[in-house]
């Protein structure tokens, strides 16, 4: 036998299924709009940095820089193998010219 509470609650849920389905059909009328994102509606200028030719300057390309190989391999041997820092022994030097 339903009781007084059930009966209350049936029109309840059938109530917030009829209010999401009318809320889930908004939401691909949001999916249509111009815009990159909501948060940039900039599109033309969006396109016209996307289509500018070659926005970096000449230097950007060149890939070799230069650079000392020895210090290089001396550097990643430190890294892949790091030294003991109980064994490590620091020293300081201070030069002061008056």
């Amino acid at each position: 036998m339903p009781t007084q509470n059930t009966r209350l609650r049936w029109p309840s849920v059938a109530a917030l299924l009829v209010v999401g389905a009318t809320l889930g059909g908004c939401a691909d009328y949001l999916n249509h709009s111009d815009y990159v994102t909501f948060a940039a509606p900039d599109a033309q200028n969006t396109n016209i940095a996307v289509q500018t030719i070659d926005p970096w300057p000449p230097a950007s390309r060149r890939a070799l820089t230069g650079g000392s190989g020895k210090r290089i391999e001396t550097v990643t041997e430190r890294y892949t193998n790091p030294p003991d820092p109980k064994q490590q022994q620091s020293v300081v030097n201070v030069n002061i010219n008056n």
